[in-house]
């Protein structure tokens, strides 16, 4: 029997192509943002997305 596969492609045109992303944390009231240029989706399913800061 063949094995169906569905995959939302929206979700993935949403982060690709794309140049650069906003990281942002809160702790404790205090809040944070910053730009990363190295953010990539690691996996759909399931939904992983992975960034790189320094």
């Amino acid at each position: 029997m063949a094995k169906i596969v569905q995959t939302n492609v929206e979700s993935y045109y949403f982060v690709n192509p794309a140049n650069a992303a906003i990281l942002t944390s809160s702790s404790q009231g205090k809040t944070n943002a910053m730009a990363l240029a190295w953010h990539a989706t690691c996996s759909r399913d399931p939904l992983q997305y992975g960034v790189l800061h320094s």
